[in-house]
């Protein structure tokens, strides 16, 4: 019987954080519910210079320092414990899955909130990651590295398989993290975090004023100004505050201009912006509302944000934005054009508004939006239940 819920994160845990995965659903369900934070080791930058104003503070979460405490606290593990995963296998976190492995503990891992990708195979991977002429020698290593620590690769390095597989959508099953997966693991098909927000939104059943003015809400990301994931080795960010906002307010002048909307800005729980912040032109600024903000707006404006779920769940038509900037990154530059063309957008590059024909902006492609919502947000036929619920209730039938 399991009585114990471990979630692994590697990121600060947030009070958000604590909310969306769930804490308070397994402790109606009758659990005794930890966090094991390891970004103090896997990643200190993160750790250090993450910029929290709702870090969660809670004596159930524990901070990991080095390789040592981490290895320590899953020897300490009971066998009644279920481990879920809401972080990645990789070479650093190797030794963790490793080490669960050997106590042989039922866990899962969340491939709940992913973003269209390109198809990877095995030759395509390895393409990308030896083109040695583009590497110095350590980063040869490190690519190599990655290769042989891959998912794919994870059951010959004696990783024991998940017993579970979180899903969101259909296309949840081909990421790549899915490869830990043998024919013992259970799929248990859900949906994602953003669709909780929406039953949240459902059953507080808020009415929205009809009178205000017609709105546009801009999906903020924390970077250029606010340092999150750029904090993460490997992972970068090429904008710039002096560069990209003047380009986004340019850009919300000719929203408001052409389509007869306000502007309102949705802020990213990883920023800590004012009310009327002067780098988007004074306009008003909202925190932790997201969702309710979406529901009520005609249009919407984003970059790469996963929080599109709510236009496509709401039916709101889509701008997608790029910058030179992010054109100089093919991460960033290709994860914006993908996002946008599975619901039949071309991105508006803001340093050059130009020739815009704001009416094709502002319809939607109703088939484009039912396929997103089946591939990335939910597929499953579990009804209006939160996703934990799921979960606890799935634990408690099989162990």
């Amino acid at each position: 019987m399991i009585n114990n819920i471990v979630f692994f994160v590697a990121s600060p845990l947030t009070n958000r954080d604590y909310e969306r995965y769930g804490a308070e659903i397994f402790l109606g369900n009758g659990f005794n519910v930890c966090f094991y934070d390891v970004s103090p080791y896997l990643y200190p930058e993160l750790h250090k210079k993450s910029v929290l104003h709702d870090r969660y503070d809670g004596d159930n979460v524990t901070s990991f320092y080095s390789k040592h405490e981490i290895i320590g606290s899953i020897k300490d593990l009971s066998k009644d414990t279920f481990v879920i995963f809401l972080m990645h296998y990789r070479v650093n976190s190797f030794f963790i899955y490793s080490y669960l492995s050997k106590l042989n503990l039922n866990y899962a891992i969340s491939i709940l909130n992913i973003i269209p990708n390109y198809p990877s195979s095995v030759r395509v991977i390895a393409r990308h990651y030896l083109q040695i002429s583009k590497f110095k020698p350590s980063a040869i290593i490190s690519k190599i590295k990655n290769i042989i620590f891959s998912a794919r690769f994870a059951k010959y390095l004696g990783i024991k398989s998940p017993s579970m597989l979180l899903l969101g959508g259909k296309a949840s099953i081909n990421h790549h993290q899915a490869a830990l997966a043998n024919v013992e693991t259970k799929n248990l098909w859900l949906h994602t975090f953003d669709y909780d927000n929406y039953l949240n939104e459902v059953n507080n059943d808020k009415k929205i004023n009809s009178k205000v003015t017609k709105k546009a809400v801009f999906i903020d990301s924390p970077s250029p100004r606010f340092k999150k994931d750029a904090l993460i080795p490997g992972i970068s960010n090429p904008l710039t505050e002096e560069r990209f906002y003047p380009s986004l307010c340019r850009l919300f002048d000719e929203i408001e201009s052409h389509l007869g909307v306000s502007v309102q800005i949705a802020g990213h729980p990883g920023s800590n912006h004012s009310l009327n912040p002067e780098y988007f032109g004074g306009r008003l600024t909202f925190s932790g509302n997201t969702c309710e903000m979406i529901k009520g707006a005609d249009i919407v404006i984003n970059r790469n944000s996963t929080a599109m779920n709510y236009a496509v769940i709401y039916n709101k038509p889509l701008i997608f934005i790029t910058s030179n900037e992010a054109k100089k990154s093919n991460w960033l530059s290709s994860g914006i054009t993908l996002m946008a063309s599975s619901v039949g957008k071309i991105p508006i590059n803001i340093d050059s508004l130009d020739n815009i024909n704001w009416n094709d902006h502002n319809k939607i492609d109703k088939d484009a939006y039912s396929w997103y919502f089946q591939e990335y947000i939910k597929s499953n036929g579990n009804g209006q239940k939160y996703l934990w619920q799921i979960v606890a209730s799935k634990i408690k039938e099989l162990y």
